[in-house]
């Protein structure tokens, strides 16, 4: 399961994290901080069965008190965000990679 741990005053506190319906794996890769906090972070999950598994993106959103899952923009085949960069609490940008066939590079924006 996806996992926060924050920082305050020298003591490091695990933050519940929301994990998508129906995943028992998930994985965050990325982590943005504006000045006052560090509110978006991406990652991906599987859904299905052995070979016909799919990677699909995953963000969560920290609004003071919860993390919270957030829609993702997808295209078809598998999509992975590994990196992201916020200018502010409402604007980010998430990289990464999706595969059709071959793999391409993949960038959303909020």
């Amino acid at each position: 399961m996806p996992l926060v741990e924050h920082s305050s005053a020298g003591t490091w506190r695990v933050q519940p994290i929301q994990a998508p319906s129906g995943t028992t794996d998930a994985n965050l890769a990325g982590i943005s901080c504006t000045a006052a906090a560090c509110r978006t972070a991406v990652g991906h999950y599987p859904t299905g069965p052995g070979n016909a598994r799919l990677y699909l993106p995953l963000a969560e959103y920290w609004d003071g008190s919860t993390w919270r899952l957030q829609a993702t923009a997808s295209p078809a085949g598998h999509k992975i965000l590994g990196g992201i960069s916020c200018t502010s609490a409402g604007s980010c940008t998430a990289v990464g990679w999706y595969r059709l066939s071959p793999y391409q590079t993949l960038a959303k924006q909020r």
